[in-house]
């Protein structure tokens, strides 16, 4: 009560109008379309170099989701205020309805995609000899929190009737401020929180285990020796473990990952502020407004700079700045057809794999059945394996 008592006291008209004039409105729609497609150019070069480069296994595989989360979103929010600007008179309610609905799905896949990679992150750490990344059942889980949950928050909010279409901005919003908060911010707060515990917690056993191996190896060097002679003389299962982490979890990696959560919360806790803001003072200022929406649509584009400057490996396939530029920029255009051929040559793979080429029939008498090859078997068996998959 205290601190809504200060803030409602405070004075921060510093912050812009309370009532959204036509050109703020304008401007805030310029912004978000601007940041939106630099989103939408990020999330498609990293979707193509997936499909053109990457294994396709374990938490990849996640970030791809979280990629075309963010793809998805950009291109609702592109549709949505391409109409509002430029054919006022299509966007009724029941397109403004479909297009707040697309826009509740794909933002909050991101929402939970990003949780579900700190959920990998915070398995493969802890509870790695019972977490296999790459089985059916882990994705199936992942893949119900990062579609299932939003979906069923979608059906909430067109079941209920909850949503309204507002002036000046004509967008569609949930009228009722406690459906608001229980189908919206409650999700994103809880999320938030969880997703922070789990990185603080992270963060602090590598540091932990990072600080245990570099002892060890000094140790095992004869650096300080009778310093670190207690450790040497103690059993080492538990420091063993640490050190095994590190093994499992190289640092590049999890300084890629980490820096996903923190694009995720730094995306949206200007929204968490602006959601505040208007819960207390009932309005949203206009400044307040135009920097977490832009910054929050801009969540795409970070993304992809944390996939692109973190992968030495990526950088190196597109053969220096320039062409990856290039890329970037083509991206959106290149996507589909590389899709469709990804697609092609999967299928393709898995007909010559049904087809098969039996190993070793008739070569050993002992051998009471025929083995079909796996797609992975059969490619290494045909063409070598490949680094890059």
């Amino acid at each position: 009560r205290l601190l809504v008592i200060v803030v409602m006291s405070t004075d921060i008209s510093f912050l812009g109008t309370c009532s959204r004039s036509k050109d703020e409105a304008q401007s805030i729609f310029v912004s978000t379309l601007v940041a939106a497609g630099l989103s939408c150019l990020g999330a498609s070069f990293m979707i193509v170099s997936f499909l053109l480069f990457s294994k396709k296994k374990g938490v990849s595989r996640l970030v791809i989701f979280l990629a075309l989360g963010d793809l998805l979103w950009a291109v609702t929010e592109m549709v949505t205020f391409g109409l509002i600007l430029w054919r006022p008179e299509v966007f009724d309610y029941t397109v403004c309805v479909i297009m707040r609905v697309l826009f509740q799905f794909f933002s909050s896949s991101t929402i939970f995609w990003t949780f579900s990679i700190a959920c990998w992150m915070y398995l493969q750490t802890f509870h790695s000899r019972r977490f296999d990344a790459n089985s059916a059942k882990v994705m199936a889980i992942f893949c119900f929190i990062g579609l299932g949950i939003p979906a069923l928050t979608c059906i909430i909010v067109v079941s209920g009737h909850m949503l309204v279409q507002t002036r000046p901005m004509m967008i569609c919003q949930i009228d009722n401020k406690d459906y608001h908060f229980g189908v919206w911010f409650m999700p994103l707060i809880t999320v938030m929180a969880l997703t922070s515990a789990m990185y603080v917690r992270l963060m602090w056993h590598l540091h932990k285990s990072a600080a245990v191996e570099k002892k060890r190896r000094e140790a095992r060097a004869g650096v300080n020796s009778s310093m670190y002679s207690p450790v040497a003389s103690t059993p080492h299962h538990h420091n063993d473990e640490r050190s095994a982490l590190v093994k499992r979890l190289p640092s590049q990696i999890s300084v890629r990952l980490s820096l996903y959560i923190l694009a995720f919360l730094f995306s949206w806790s200007l929204n968490v502020v602006d959601y505040f803001t208007q819960r207390v003072q009932g309005c949203s200022y206009f400044y307040i407004a135009i920097i977490s929406n832009t910054v929050l649509q801009l969540q795409g584009l970070t993304d992809c700079l944390v996939y692109g400057l973190t992968n030495k490996q990526l950088r190196s396939k597109y053969g220096g700045l320039l062409n990856g530029v290039v890329a970037f920029l083509l991206s959106p255009i290149l996507l589909i057809p590389i899709a469709l051929r990804t697609m092609y040559v999967s299928l393709g793979c898995q007909g010559r794999q049904q087809s098969v080429t039996v190993a070793n029939v008739g070569r050993h008498d002992s051998l009471p059945y025929a083995r079909i090859l796996t797609r992975d078997e059969y490619q290494d068996h045909h063409h070598g394996s490949s680094e890059d998959g």
